[in-house]
């Protein structure tokens, strides 16, 4: 497992929170993983719009910003069990956008569609929000544009990941 862990950061951002799983707070460039207690209480919905993004042009980018402010889902607007957080930023939403500016109006136009500020992963394109429970999530998925790569209702993996069907 040591060996694996010091050479996830180099196969990707994600791969050394695949590693471990469950609930956990992820910085850094995903190297640095804080494990949480399993969240309860919320589902998510996932829309990926049909941009293709480098993650390296992303990266390129943002380093050509001068200070980009990035998206933010203030405790507010987060569902009970993520409130004691400040926030949700993504700091790689205006680069993503530079290389992909129609990223934007699927996130606008989602928000339009679900009431809701929604958010983007990592270095996109996937957006997200958050919902009660995954029959509302589910529902929510029938409102979006057409043309998305993926769309689907999630509920929380206690521990690792899984896909549903």
């Amino acid at each position: 497992m040591d060996a694996l862990e010091s050479l996830a950061p180099s196969l990707g951002s994600d791969v050394p929170f695949c590693l471990h799983g469950g609930t956990a707070r992820v910085s850094g460039r995903g190297e640095l993983i804080e494990p949480l207690d399993p969240l309860t209480g919320f589902a998510v919905a996932i829309v990926v719009p049909p941009s293709e993004v480098s993650t390296p042009a992303v990266f390129r980018a943002w380093d050509e910003m001068a200070d980009p402010v990035g998206l933010r889902l203030n405790a507010g607007d987060l569902p009970p069990a993520l409130r004691a957080e400040e926030a949700i930023v993504n700091d790689l939403y205006p680069a993503a956008v530079a290389v992909a500016s129609e990223i934007d109006d699927w996130r606008h136009d989602l928000e339009g569609a679900w009431g809701r500020p929604v958010m983007m992963s990592g270095s996109g394109p996937s957006l997200y929000t958050f919902f009660l429970d995954r029959e509302e999530a589910t529902d929510a998925l029938s409102s979006i544009p057409r043309g998305a790569r993926a769309a689907q209702a999630c509920d929380l993996a206690f521990q690792g990941w899984h896909l549903a069907e």
